[in-house]
This record gives C-alpha cells, structure tokens and sequence, in this order.
C-alpha cells in the first residue's frame, strides 16, 4: 500500500512539475482557466468536509460568482460589474437562508463565505499577478519558494525538530521546521533578485524588500498550512481529498500559496 502511494505520488510530481511550468509560461487563458479549476476543485473538497458536520456550503453560488470572475479575467471588454454580481449573490445567499430548513443556517454561510474568501477571492489574485509584464517570474518565484520553504521544514522538522508549535492542530510541526523553511525561503528569494530572475517593472528590490518576501513565502505560507490543518482537525479528516494520491487533495497542495498569493499581491502593491 505504501509502495503504491510512493509511485503515485513520484507519478504525479514527474507529470504534474512540467505540465504546471509550461501553464505558468503561457499564462493569459490556459493560466487563468487552470487557476479556476483549481478553485472550483479546492471549494468542492471544502464542501465535503464541512458536510461531514451537516453543513451546506452552498456551492451554487460559489460557482455562479467563480464564473462570473473568470469572465472579467478573459473579456476585458465585458460589460459586467462584477462588485455587483458579487453583492447581489451574496444578498441571494442571505435571503436564501431564511427559507433553508436546515438547522444550521449560520454556520452555512459561514462555511460558504469562508470558501468565496480564502479560496476564490485569494486564488484569484494570482491571475492579476500573471497578467503582470513580469508576471511569469513572480508566479514561478512564489511556486518555487513555497515549495523550496515547505521542503526544508520538512527536512530539519523530521530530522531535528523536538519543539512543537501547535501539537493540537498539526502535531508534525515544529519550531525548528518552521524557522529552517524561513531562512531557506529568504535565501532562496534572495537567490532569484540576485540573478536578476525575480523582477518587477525594474524596481530594485531593498535589503528590507527580501526580508519582508522571506515572511510572506516562509511564515505566513506556513500559516496557511496551519489554518488548513485547523479546519482538517475540526472535522477530523486526515486529507482535503483523495484526487492527487500520495499527496492528498488539492486544498492540501495549495494551503500555504492561499495565504502567499494574496500577501504577495499586497505588497506588490503597497511597494511598487
């Protein structure tokens, strides 16, 4: 059992690595539709989750408004305000509940606009960070980092770690984990300024610059791994999901880049 999740998994990663490259290089269409299935797919395993509980995470809606966003991504020129769009379903959403029978109505919109928050709305901003003049090394950097920053806690938390962080939420965790993916995640960003790989519009990138991308990539992504694990241990599941076999589901490979992308897009912003 072991052994076939090992090949799974080594099947995956040889497939899946260049397949996700050449999708982060084309960008525009092919990056952007990939983008909202992997939201359609993370909100769908929410669903599941949160049903184990009884509750309804109305994906209707979700995916009437992911619909909505992935056509303002593609048509520049359509006529839709999709703040409007956005408001009004949400409004539906609210009115809807009054009439749900169901016993937990709060919580049904909670677990909802939890989905539309942290999965729509934050994956979504890698989209606009692709469509960037630079966007092709932005996202790869991110991918990249997080990737780097989650191998190396990994590595130093299994072989040296001894101090847990949070035992009752991700008992695997530890300090010295957390702290090697730090530094390993500043140097590596470090790595791609200094080649000149990772750029923006010609900016040059500060001293402070690379420490606060070293926090976004090596705390606040794992930060996201933790609050993933949060929800996991509330409804006691081991995994998001079984599509990616030796490697969980979806929402488990794109925990820490929910929290990266949107901090990412904000200092882009607040720094540019």
């Amino acid at each position: 059992m072991i052994e076939s999740k090992s090949r799974a998994r080594t099947l995956i990663n040889v497939i899946g690595m260049p397949s996700l490259l050449a999708i982060i290089y084309y960008g525009g269409i092919v990056f952007t539709t990939f983008m909202f299935f992997v939201i359609f797919l993370c909100t769908y395993e929410l669903r599941n989750i949160t049903k184990i509980k009884g509750y309804a995470l109305n994906i209707s809606f979700l995916y009437i408004i992911y619909f909505f966003m992935y056509l303002t991504n593609l048509v520049e020129f359509i006529v839709i305000n999709i703040n409007v769009i956005i408001v009004l379903i949400c409004l539906l959403l609210l009115i809807s509940e009054i009439y749900n029978k169901n016993k937990f109505s709060l919580e049904n919109i909670s677990v909802t606009m939890l989905a539309f928050i942290w999965i729509g709305y934050f994956l979504n901003k890698a989209v606009y960070l692709r469509s960037l003049d630079d966007g092709f090394q932005i996202i790869l950097s991110i991918f990249l980092s997080v990737w780097a920053c989650d191998s190396a806690a990994f590595i130093v938390g299994t072989k040296f770690g001894n101090k847990k962080i949070a035992p009752s939420i991700s008992p695997n965790k530890t300090w010295e984990g957390t702290i090697a993916g730090y530094v390993f995640s500043s140097f590596f960003i470090y790595f791609l300024v200094y080649n000149n790989f990772l750029q923006i519009n010609n900016y040059i990138f500060t001293t402070i610059d690379i420490i606060i991308m070293g926090i976004i990539i090596g705390i606040i992504g794992q930060l996201g791994d933790f609050f993933e694990s949060m929800i996991k241990r509330e409804f006691n599941v081991k995994d998001s999901g079984t599509l990616l076999q030796g490697h969980g589901g979806v929402l488990d490979r794109f925990d820490s880049l929910l929290f990266v992308i949107p901090a990412f897009y904000i200092f882009i912003k607040l720094t540019i």
